[in-house]
């Protein structure tokens, strides 16, 4: 809103002042509605009507602005909704997922340790056999 140099002297000019005195002995003479019309007419003689049209101009291309930005934001926060409530089912079905990989992984590791157990006390001296060889092969494969 670009309100030229004489707009901002006229706001500041004696006429103010004089607006400020002449109103309180105005109303003090008139009644309510009259009050109202005598101070809106000598407020609009303070004010062109240029810079009024000018004023109305800038603040109606700023709401047609606003609406258009508003507008924008609706459009995108409705995007994100709907990609935030496909993240969130795809998150649960993975997480769901997870936890049964889970439980699968440890029975089969519970298996895997009674086998041992089981073939540890069938064949102690094969299983340690065994055994020996595993973590010589595994020793072998950490140092490559």
């Amino acid at each position: 809103m670009d309100l030229d140099s004489d707009t901002e002297e006229e706001l500041t000019t004696p006429q103010i002042e004089s607006l400020e005195h002449s109103t309180e002995s105005d109303f003090s003479t008139v009644s309510g509605s009259q009050g109202l019309e005598v101070f809106l007419k000598k407020l609009t003689d303070l004010m062109h009507h240029d810079n009024v049209v000018s004023i109305r101009q800038e603040q109606y291309q700023m709401m047609r602005h606003l609406e258009v930005a508003n507008w924008k934001l609706a459009s995108l926060n409705e995007i994100s909704e709907t990609t935030f409530n496909k993240c969130a089912t795809d998150f649960r079905h993975h997480t769901k997922m997870l936890q049964d990989m889970k439980k699968q992984l440890d029975s089969i590791f519970r298996r895997i340790r009674n086998l041992k157990l089981r073939v540890a006390t069938m064949y102690p001296e094969a299983y340690a056999i065994a055994e020996e060889k595993c973590l010589k092969t595994d020793d072998v494969t950490k140092n490559d």
